[in-house]
């Protein structure tokens, strides 16, 4: 099953992006087994969570929320 998705979001990823598929049957058994193959050798860093960066990020979102009730405010007063 996962040979399978990865073989669809990359040669969705490919057209996407205009990227030549090297593989005339992308689809193919061989293919998928090729590209997950390839896609194991990967290896991707562990999330390691920022609290500070969590606090920003929830900072700017309050901040955001805030000008557009405000905003919301205004027209509806100006509606009135």
């Amino acid at each position: 099953m996962h040979a399978n998705v990865l073989a669809a979001f990359a040669c969705l990823y490919a057209k996407l992006y205009g990227i030549k598929i090297p593989n005339s049957l992308p689809r193919s058994k061989e293919s998928k087994f090729e590209m997950a193959k390839q896609a194991s050798a990967i290896s991707v860093p562990e999330f390691v969570a920022n609290d500070q960066k969590a606090l920003e990020i929830e900072s700017q979102v309050d901040k955001e929320q805030s000008a557009k009730d405000q905003d919301a405010n205004q027209e509806d007063t100006m509606m009135q």
